[in-house]
Order: C-alpha cells, then structure tokens, then sequence
C-alpha cells in the first residue's frame, strides 16, 4: 500500500466513524515545496516547485437534507453551513478559516461546472504542516476541487482547477497569492520539479538527481505564519508600485540592470523588493539549469543567493529562518538551504546527500532548541504526484 492509499484509506475509515456510512469519493493533494522562485509569482514571473509527499485528504460524500457539513479531524473541529454557494466573507465561514478554503473551493468548483453547490458531508485530514510555508491551504483547496469534481462525475484540466483555487485563496481567505502553490498541488510530477512561467502559465518538468545524489530536508521552525496578515499585501503592493515606477507591466518585464539605474526614482523599500524579484526570476531558470546539468554546487550556491535576498531585500525572512539556513549551510555535505514559502516563519529547505542530511538534522534539532526554547522538525521530502480523487477504497484498506 502506498502512502496515498494509507492516507485515503484512513480518511475513508474516519468518514464511517463520523458520518455513519462510507464516502462516495475520497480525493487527496499534496503541499509543495519551491525549490527556488519566492514572491516572483504575484509580477508573472518563474518559479520552480516540487509537489511533495505530505497531502490532505478529503473524504466526500452526498449529505442527507440541506445542510453541509465539514469536519477536520486533525483539528476536532467541525463546520455545519445550509446548502449553496457560500459568498465571500459571509458571518458563519469566517474568511481565512479552515473552512473558508472548503467552501470556497467547492463554491467555486460547482460554479465552473455550472452546476448549484450540493448538500455534502466532508471529513479533512492532513499531513502538510499548517503555516508552515509548505501550502496546507493550498492541499485543502485542491483536494476539496477534485473532490467536489468527482462527485459531479467532472474532471477538470488541473491548470483550471489551479486557477479555481487560487480565486478561492484570493475572495475566501483574503490572501492575494499567485498560482504556484494550486498549481504544484494540481500538477504534481513524480521524482520532477515544475519550472513554471507564472504569465503564460506554460510549464516543463525537470528530473530531480536520484535521492542517493541530492535529496531535500524540509526545516519546519514552528514559527507559524499568516499570510492573510498585512505583510504578504505590503509586500505585493510595493511590487506592483515597483513596476508602475519602472512603466512595465509587471516586474517581469524588468532586469535587474533597469531596477539598479532606476533607484532614486523607486526609493527605499521599493527598490530592495524590486531588486530581489528580478534577480530571482534569474536565479530560478540558473537553478533549473544547474540541476538539468547535474551541477549541485551551483544549485547550492544559488539557494544561498535566493535567502540572502529574501532576507535582505525583500524582508520575508525571521530570526528562525536565518538561524537554520546558516546552520544547515555549514553542515557537511549540504549544498545550500534557504526559505521556502511566504516567509514570516515556516520552514526551510537543505539540499544534499541522504546521510549529509542527517547529520545536520542530528546537529540543528538541538542547536535550535538551546536557542530558541522550543522544537524544531526536519523531515526529508520526495517529489510526488499531484492531485486525484476517486472511488472511497474498501473499508479494511
């Protein structure tokens, strides 16, 4: 059995246990990883993600009345709304809340499908982190989509099922992100990371080496972030600013040459957060070459070069995050390690060998305690498949 169907099964069984009969359909979708291309998404630029093997699962099925129901069994919480599209900031889901991703995705799936918002029980578990930068809302939107989909006997192309998730992330939960994380969840490769143009929204996969070769440690510092809070919207604003200074349409369209003569003009911040989304777009197709060619020093180096900017330019980053990726950069045997994610907490990312992995996590785990008074976690991640639903399996599964 693999670990989807041990998560699906699980879901399936605690669906019986809750809701007294067996889900119609049982829908799973992975958190993501970016390798290397933050905050580059929201100016149409490139990013580079991998899905991982850490999922949420959703157990569906048809409700009895008119009312849905949710429950998200990691939490011990539950959600009860009347059947039919939830709107935006409506009293009872409030926005940002679990939720609010459930009932937006499948509001805005069964608009997609033209079809009215059934009655339904669903029952969530999950094995991405929350807040941790490795798209937990992301997983629930997605896998609620295809969910929702397979019970309508629908299958979306995954690009539109993405985009689905990624209005729902921006009217429900009040976070104006980009496309990468609905799109990695949705598109997911196995043993490939996804270069993708976040404008055009043309995409190629890339093999990853062999994990013997390079694998990649997730660094949760248990610093929990919320995007819906004022920075991520500072942060996109100062970016669009950038690019109407610069008369671009976004700052895509600019080069790091551009952002430097244009300094005075653009000021402080500004400048900074322009100077880290140009140079990054330029990283993220450097750092996909540098795999494609096996060149891992590179691959390192560049990881390196993305934190510093994330840090100093563009300001995402926290004592945490500094803290682990210095740490882990000095570890034998680890190429390089930044943040991933929206910042502001979550975790980061080492790249390297399976056993130089391990002994930096041997070293960090207790380092990080000492200073910071609490855990941290460091778990490795493989590249996976992206989303799918179908059939609950049996019960003994």
């Amino acid at each position: 059995m693999t670990p989807r169907e041990h998560d699906q099964g699980l879901a399936a069984r605690a669906f019986v246990e809750r809701f007294g009969r067996p889900p119609a359909i049982v829908a799973i979708a992975p958190g993501r990883v970016n390798l290397i291309g933050e905050h580059t998404d929201y100016s149409d630029g490139f990013v580079f993600p991998i899905a991982i093997d850490r999922h949420c699962t959703v157990a569906l099925g048809p409700a009895e009345g008119d009312r849905t129901t949710l429950f998200a069994a990691d939490l011990d919480d539950s959600a009860e709304v009347p059947a039919g599209s939830i709107e935006p900031n409506d009293p009872a889901v409030p926005q940002g809340s679990w939720p609010s991703y459930v009932l937006g995705a499948m509001t805005l799936t069964a608009e997609a499908i033209g079809e009215p918002v059934r009655a339904v029980n669903a029952l969530l578990t999950s094995t991405v982190p929350a807040g941790g930068g490795l798209s937990s809302s992301a997983a629930i939107e997605v896998a609620s989509s295809v969910a929702y989909q397979a019970l309508a006997n629908v299958s979306l192309p995954p690009m539109e099922t993405a985009q689905i998730c990624q209005r729902a992330e921006h009217a429900y939960a009040g976070v104006p992100c980009g496309i990468m994380d609905q799109f990695a969840s949705a598109h997911g490769q196995r043993d490939h990371a996804l270069l993708l143009d976040c404008r055009s929204l043309e995409h190629r996969s890339v093999a990853m080496p062999s994990a013997d070769t390079l694998s990649i440690a997730v660094i949760n510092t248990n610093v929990k972030h919320s995007l819906a809070g004022g920075e991520y919207a500072a942060r996109r604003a100062e970016v669009e600013r950038a690019a109407e200074i610069l008369g671009v349409l976004s700052l895509r369209d600019a080069s790091p040459e551009q952002v430097a003569s244009a300094g005075d003009a653009l000021g402080e911040p500004i400048a900074r957060r322009a100077r880290h989304v140009v140079t990054e777009n330029e990283r993220t197709h450097q750092a996909a070459a540098a795999l494609e060619s096996g060149d891992l020093v590179e691959f390192g180096r560049l990881l390196l070069a993305s934190h510093a900017s994330l840090r100093d330019d563009f300001e995402v980053s926290c004592d945490e995050l500094d803290f682990v990726v210095d740490h882990a950069s000095r570890a034998g045997g680890v190429v390089g390690a930044r943040m991933t994610g929206g910042g502001f907490g979550g975790c980061a990312i080492a790249a390297g060998p399976p056993d130089a992995l391990e002994s930096m996590r041997r070293a960090i785990e207790p380092a990080y305690h000492e200073r910071f008074g609490r855990a941290c976690a460091v778990f490795l991640v493989t590249a996976g498949e992206g989303a799918s639903a179908g059939p609950a399996l049996p019960s003994h599964a």
